[in-house]
């Protein structure tokens, strides 16, 4: 389903803000697309972008994020699943540049 501009930028906020809250310096950007998955339903794929190795993100941190995001679209009444992919700032300007 189609999605407000105006509404976009809200949830955008929401998550990129929690994200940020959890990961802090560690997290360079947050990227949030809002899509459907291969069965039709709505999604919301929040791409994380952080620098330096993965092992400096706190997988306790990591495990509950999902959770946490989609309590997120909750409070803002938003049906969509928040579907999580963390990807190094190096691999993400590599794939920019190829692409």
């Amino acid at each position: 389903m189609a999605i407000d501009v105006s509404r976009a930028e809200t949830i955008k906020a929401a998550l990129t803000e929690r994200v940020m809250s959890r990961f802090g310096e560690t997290v360079v950007s947050v990227n949030v697309d809002f899509e459907e998955d291969s069965e039709g339903a709505d999604i919301a794929v929040v791409k994380i972008i952080f620098v330096g190795r993965s092992d400096r993100l706190d997988p306790k941190r990591m495990a509950s994020l999902s959770a946490d995001l989609r309590r997120t679209l909750n409070e803002l009444d938003e049906d969509r699943l928040p579907i999580v992919r963390f990807i190094s700032k190096n691999e993400y300007d590599h794939r920019r540049r190829v692409s």
